[in-house]
């Protein structure tokens, strides 16, 4: 079936009229693109009822919202988007973030925060359709407490002008419809939306300006109170969701919601209580393939999950998005995310003309054998989460010796400090070895192979994480093998790395359909499965032990299940 592509300005009567596919019980298809509204009733009542009534209502209400960690270990970025209107761009509106620590939403305060607004223009290649964004706002969240401590947010977005304001006689909040229980859930609310009721003296902000002198502003809108904790500090134990290639199908919303209801309850099972603190997507996360308007409906269906616990990603193959326009790529990628620890802006030059006469009308959006020039910004980055060093690479940049990514990665790797740090994740998109017949000697893979796993042996990185292959597979500790590079030596010490590839996230693309070998896994293979959607957590216990679960999306304990306790290779 053909993916129904929704317009972000569907009507709310067509995203009620869609819910019945749930409600009778009918199946969708892998390929059929997943509607927020639609899919309500079949998880949890009142999911996604922030996506009804309030955005006819409320112009101005912050949509999309997703968490990343900060540029500072005290520091988390809150990103957001509004319509893009006059009523609603940055000349008329300011969107800010009100927190507090109170479990009633009492006693809020406004923090210290960096606000940083962008918006992009995108022409289709597939069909030649013009897209602009909406106004996408990463806001940066400043001097947090470390160390897994609950908060409660909202997004109140300000008239910068409160004479020229949008509505600004009245305030609009959403209704309570997932508020934060004590497990950092969801609960669902019978309110609906109301107006905040008051005189005008209630519905003003006080905001200190550079002058020093107090200004009211009047509140345009403002989001329903939604939760998040604190990084753990570091060198302290951590719970990590790992998960790649969600897409946005009814089966990726499944895994969403799963990830969602497990990962935010704490582990008392390993005599630990802790809470995922932090998901890994390891790249094609939205599956537009140039159709910008999938980009939101994508943040849509994931927000409920995102809104409360960070995200890192790593660019896929399906971020690439050519741009007809000017050539240009991973734009979309580019301005919808804001990594951590940026080393500088994108650099992203236009595709060689070559390219152009060979990929470049075939498979534009998505072509899995790439290399384009692709450095800085969301390309590759590192960050520190408790006992875990992760450092992010791109699979479709450069990755010869001397490139800006391979240089920047040998200085990550050297000045590791495994005292502070001992475990490092290192996270790309296309593996370097697969069980399946899948992405096969692809040369994004082979090249960044022969430049970078030296690097990864020589510095006893710990776990590799990559998607692409629409599967799972763990691999035992592996070492390079020069007379077969596709089929790597299993190392008898231990010390070397273990992949893990997670691409079973639920993309419309389904699974792959082939074992390179059917009969048996390759002596290498520790686990693997082409079967079963879901996602894995990893729970760094302490300096030497680990504890890896993959996670299927079925509700009964029968299928493929994979749990094991990973030793630190760099004390071994």
């Amino acid at each position: 079936m053909a993916p129904r592509y929704i317009c972000q300005s569907m009507t709310i009567v067509v995203i009620t009229l869609l819910l019945c596919t749930f409600i009778s019980g009918a199946q969708e298809q892998e390929g059929d693109i997943a509607i927020a509204g639609r899919l309500s009733s079949a998880f949890s009542p009142g999911l996604y009822s922030h996506l009804w009534e309030p955005y006819s209502s409320m112009e101005c209400l912050p949509r999309h919202i997703h968490l990343s960690l900060g540029n500072t270990e005290s520091s988390v970025m809150i990103s957001c988007s509004l319509p893009r209107t006059e009523n609603c761009g940055p000349d008329s509106v300011t969107p800010i973030v009100i927190l507090g620590r109170d479990s009633n939403h009492a006693f809020p305060s406004t923090p210290e925060q960096i606000k940083i607004t962008t918006q992009y223009g995108f022409t289709s290649t597939t069909n030649r359709a013009h897209y602009e964004s909406r106004w996408i706002h990463h806001i940066e969240v400043l001097n947090l407490e470390l160390g897994d401590h609950k908060y409660w947010y909202r997004i109140e977005v300000l008239a910068n002008n409160k004479t020229d304001s949008v509505n600004s006689g009245s305030s609009h909040i959403m209704p309570d419809f997932a508020t934060g229980d004590s497990d950092g859930g969801w609960q669902a609310s019978s309110r609906l939306l109301r107006r905040q009721k008051g005189m005008k003296n209630n519905l003003q902000a006080n905001l200190q300006t550079d002058t020093g002198k107090k200004e009211e502003k009047a509140i345009v809108a403002s989001t329903s109170p939604r939760t998040f904790r604190t990084p753990p500090h570091v060198a302290k134990p951590v719970q990590i969701a790992i998960v790649g290639d969600l897409g946005q199908t009814t089966n990726s919303t499944k895994t969403m919601y799963h990830m969602m209801k497990t990962t935010r309850k704490r582990n008392q099972s390993k005599n630990d209580d802790i809470v995922t603190s932090l998901i890994l997507c390891a790249g094609d996360m939205s599956y537009a393939n140039s159709n910008q308007e999938l980009w939101a409906n994508w943040f849509d269906v994931m927000e409920p999950l995102f809104s409360g616990i960070p995200l890192l990603v790593t660019a896929g193959n399906h971020e690439i998005e050519c741009n007809a326009d000017n050539l240009d790529i991973f734009v979309p990628y580019e301005k919808w995310f804001r990594m951590p620890n940026r080393l500088g802006e994108a650099i992203m030059e236009p595709v060689d003309p070559n390219y152009k006469k060979s990929l470049w009308d075939q498979s534009c959006s998505t072509p899995s054998a790439f290399l384009g020039r692709y450095d800085y910004g969301n390309a590759f980055y590192a960050v520190t989460h408790g006992l875990v060093r992760i450092i992010t690479l791109s699979s479709y940049s450069q990755t010869l010796p001397g490139s800006r990514q391979e240089v920047w990665l040998n200085h990550e790797l050297a000045q590791l400090n495994r005292t502070v740090t001992p475990w490092v994740i290192v996270m790309y998109h296309a593996p370097f070895y697969t069980t399946f017949r899948s992405h096969n000697d692809e040369i994004q893979s082979i090249l960044m192979h022969k430049s970078m796993e030296t690097l990864f042996l020589k510095y006893r990185v710990n776990i590799i994480v990559n998607g692409h292959d629409h599967a799972y597979m763990r691999t035992h500790p592996i070492v390079a093998n020069l007379q077969d590079p596709e089929n790597p030596t299993v190392d008898v010490t231990g010390k070397a790395p273990i992949h893990i590839t997670v691409g079973a996230g639920g993309n419309r693309e389904g699974h792959v359909k082939e074992y390179l070998n059917a009969t048996m896994p390759e002596p290498w293979v520790a686990k693997r499965n082409k079967d079963e959607y879901g996602f894995g957590t990893l729970h760094v216990r302490n300096c030497t032990h680990a504890y890896w679960s993959w996670i299927r999306d079925g509700k009964t304990s029968k299928g493929f299940q994979d749990e094991v306790w990973f030793d630190n290779q760099y004390f071994l």
